[in-house]
């Protein structure tokens, strides 16, 4: 019984070294091979201009406790003149398209254009493109293999509607989630 014990462990150990420490023990045992080039001094040390223990000296005006005097002292009182208010959101897009191989699908933003600040592509699947459209312009354009875009925008993006296009070659529908998030 206790040969099968530790038959066990042995192979146990076996295993455990040639698969899962594999390669934690292969980095541990190689050697670091640096060569130094120079410039070297008259015993092969590495060469340094600068040696021994440094010695600072502050020169400048002091105050009565002996303290290099600065012109700053105390705690800084800082105000913001004509901050600038974010503003929130007004309106909010969430729908997802879908369509089969070798077709697109287009849908405009319900209410009319809305000033986008922030736009994410999410769920998606199938080969395609997912497209944000503004006017006959498509200025943003992403691949349905990405997965997952967020696109927060420093300015806004005007965004008349939404399409996705489904390459013939997908072997699946092809879909995406929309967010749109402005005013």
């Amino acid at each position: 019984m206790k040969y099968a014990f530790l038959a066990a462990v042995l192979l146990l150990s076996a295993v455990l070294g040639a698969t899962v420490f594999r390669e934690p023990i292969a980095w541990a045992a190689q050697t670091v091979n640096a060569t130094i080039t120079g410039p070297l001094d008259g015993s092969g040390n590495v060469a340094v201009h600068e040696q021994g223990t440094a010695n600072a000296n502050v020169v400048g005006p002091r105050d009565a406790s002996g303290n290099v005097a600065v012109h700053e002292q105390g705690t800084a009182n800082v105000s913001v003149t004509n901050p600038v208010a974010a503003q929130s959101a007004t309106r909010f897009f969430n729908f997802t398209l879908t369509t089969a191989p070798n077709s697109v699908r287009e849908l405009p933003i319900p209410g009319g254009p809305i000033a986008a600040s922030l736009i994410s592509f999410s769920d998606m699947s199938g080969v395609g493109l997912a497209q944000v459209v503004q006017g006959s312009e498509i200025p943003l354009n992403y691949s349905t293999g990405d997965g997952l875009v967020i696109l927060p925008l420093t300015q806004p993006l005007t965004v008349d509607q939404l399409s996705i296009y489904c390459y013939a070659s997908s072997p699946t529908d092809c879909e995406a989630n929309f967010n749109v998030l402005g005013r």
